[in-house]
């Protein structure tokens, strides 16, 4: 399984708080044996252009994979660059 954190060369802002390595640490101190056995994390940068951006992740995912997301934009965005998506559920109010 692969986990990518999204806007990684973001940080200090109201909308991306975090920076990659704290939100990787978060992920990594809850995270079972099990799952970070199975489990890939990979950065994607955010850039100005959704073409770049697209190329960017088909670079991190496999082949015919399926992007679970909670973000309308990426899902968008994918649809057009006909990368496979299906739709996570937010229950907070974070991305």
């Amino acid at each position: 399984m692969t986990l990518i954190i999204g806007t990684s060369n973001i940080s200090g802002t109201e909308e991306n708080p975090w920076s990659y390595q704290a939100r990787l640490s978060i992920i990594l101190e809850n995270l079972s044996e099990e799952w970070l056995e199975r489990i890939t994390i990979y950065p994607l940068s955010d850039v100005p252009d959704d073409d770049i951006w697209c190329e960017s992740l088909k670079n991190i995912i496999p082949h015919n994979s399926v992007l679970f997301t909670g973000n309308e934009w990426v899902r968008g965005i994918c649809s057009r660059h006909d990368i496979e998506t299906d739709w996570i559920v937010p229950t907070i109010d974070i991305s």
